[in-house]
């Protein structure tokens, strides 16, 4: 076993929790070092820097990126979590089989050992929390708005204020860009909207254009985005934020030590103010231990609690998972059938919504349907594949998927569990189970049905509903959530029971409104880092 050299915080994970917080922490000057296996893109499939039309009609080897050597973008099997995953994007998920196992009948979660973690493929649009869902949540609200603000400051963010979705999605920010420029169905449904607003409202339904971590003016070495219609497929020109961006920078602060192909197994605190993490080196396959003053858990909430288990070994006790419900609508907008769209444009979210009844509040992200390929909707279409594809290749500029979240809380129904590895050097196979009551289903089931009618008031036909499984929203938190005793985290962020080990991801949370967690894990990360700075000087 090699001992490595003491730094004054070790954080774990490179996703938005980690990047924030080191980021925040090497700002005041602290000796960091961030553990991470930290896989990255193969390079050879990155597609050309050009728009998704000339991609199509003269690239001769687009099938290396679009279909991938290994066919998988091509499947025809039954839609699954993170089928939005594209070749390029496909190394987000790699080795997670071998180093984070579970077992499940029905929760099956996208999990990520890359460098940026899920965010290295995130879908960038960026919520606040209110101050009452914070508050449910656990999160103190005092502080975050400055937090939001400095973080859409620091990865730049692009919205509209004005619309009207902004006040329930993201009124908290003043820190924004000009909005991206919106596509052929995403102005046809505004001005839909618009048109019959009053009546809109009444429903408690809101529009407006959708706010990202996409660039619409160039920051630093980023650019603006080229509207090439490719962004789930390239990171071309870096409009759209990610870590692994951070990280570049950070690289090149010398009190920064990225500390990759490295695999946290467990920790243990030394005395009050030290702390060791022992890794495993996923090279040499040596057995390696750092140490700290103070430690931050940043694994994102499932891994950061399999991590906390295996610690503490404590194993066979289950502990909450918490996970947005999140359907899908394929619509027709009608007003766009037989109209060829833009050929400039986003990939990302056009639009979002809002729906409100009587509290409860469920959020839609309205996409228009190309760059994705038309064999990832034919499968999804009641016809032979023939006369699906047919029938897609008519529908295709008309196409707009809404896809839909739900909040979400706690029950004894939703959980998770390690069980003990009896092996040195490895991780612990967790087992998982989400189901929802009768209630929960009536309620998300009477939502979505008005819902689909709202659409069908925009012109916007549904064709069906789909359900990628329960964990298809790709939102988890909950696993380690604010309370007192084991498997919990405490009012200081603490890990209860420890003096040095920090959560700073959203295990700690209670509930899960209907939006985003991307910009609210940032916001959250600078503030557990600032808690982190006030117990340094407090121990000096």
């Amino acid at each position: 076993m090699k001992e490595r050299a003491d730094f004054d915080v070790l954080i774990i994970g490179s996703g938005l929790a980690g990047a924030m917080s080191a980021d925040r922490l090497i700002h005041e000057g602290l000796r960091v070092g961030v553990i991470d296996v930290g896989i990255e893109q193969n390079k050879s499939v990155a597609p050309p820097r050009a728009p998704f039309r000339d991609l199509r009609e003269r690239d001769a080897e687009q099938k290396r990126y679009f279909i991938g050597k290994s066919l998988n973008s091509a499947s025809l099997e039954k839609v699954r979590v993170g089928a939005q995953l594209t070749p390029p994007r496909e190394f987000i998920t790699e080795d997670t089989e071998k180093y984070l196992p579970y077992e499940s009948q029905n929760f099956f979660p996208l999990q990520s050992l890359a460098l940026g973690g899920l965010a290295a493929g995130w879908g960038t649009a960026c919520f606040t929390f209110s101050k009452s869902e914070m508050a449910e949540a656990g999160i103190p609200a005092e502080h975050m708005v400055r937090h939001y603000n400095e973080a859409a400051s620091r990865i730049g963010v692009s919205g509209d204020r004005s619309g009207d979705s902004a006040e329930i999605c993201y009124s908290a920010l003043n820190q924004v860009q000009a909005p991206l420029e919106g596509d052929a169905n995403a102005e046809s449904l505004l001005q839909k909207y618009h048109a019959n607003r009053a009546e809109f409202r009444s429903r408690g339904f809101s529009l407006g254009r959708s706010c990202l971590a996409v660039l619409s003016s160039p920051l630093q070495n980023r650019e603006a985005n080229p509207y090439h219609d490719m962004d789930f497929w390239s990171d071309g020109g870096k409009s759209a934020f990610r870590p692994a961006f951070m990280f570049e920078e950070l690289k090149l602060r010398p009190q920064f030590t990225y500390l990759q192909n490295r695999l946290a197994i467990k920790f243990r605190e030394v005395n009050d103010h030290r702390v060791a993490v022992h890794c495993r080196n996923t090279v040499t396959h040596e057995s390696e231990v750092f140490y700290a003053k103070r430690l931050v858990v940043c694994a994102g909430a499932i891994n950061s609690a399999r991590l906390v288990m295996n610690s503490l070994h404590i194993f066979d006790k289950r502990t909450n998972i918490l996970c947005n419900p999140y359907t899908y609508i394929p619509c027709v907008n009608w007003d766009m059938f037989g109209r060829r769209g833009k050929d400039r444009r986003h990939s990302f979210a056009q639009l979002f919504g809002a729906y409100e009844e009587g509290g409860y509040i469920a959020t839609m992200q309205f996409y228009s349907y190309r760059s994705l390929l038309l064999f990832k909707l034919i499968k999804e279409i009641p016809l032979p594949v023939s006369a699906g594809l047919l029938l897609a290749r008519t529908l295709v500029e008309s196409l707009v998927i809404a896809g839909v979240h739900h909040p979400d809380r706690a029950s004894p129904a939703k959980y998770i569990e390690a069980r003990d590895p009896h092996e040195e050097g490895a991780l612990p196979l967790l087992r998982m189970n989400y189901e929802r009551s009768e209630a929960e289903a009536r309620v998300i089931y009477g939502i979505e049905r008005n819902i689909r009618r709202t659409l069908r008031r925009l012109r916007c036909i549904p064709l069906r509903t789909v359900d990628p499984g329960n964990a298809g929203s790709i939102h988890y938190a909950g696993t380690l959530p604010y309370g007192k005793g084991p498997l919990t985290t405490g009012p200081d962020e603490k890990l209860f029971g420890t003096k040095t080990i920090f959560i700073g991801d959203s295990a700690p949370w209670k509930f899960l409104p209907a939006k985003g967690l991307g910009l609210t894990i940032m916001a959250n990360a600078r503030r557990v880092a600032e808690r982190v700075l006030e117990d340094l000087k407090k121990s000096a």
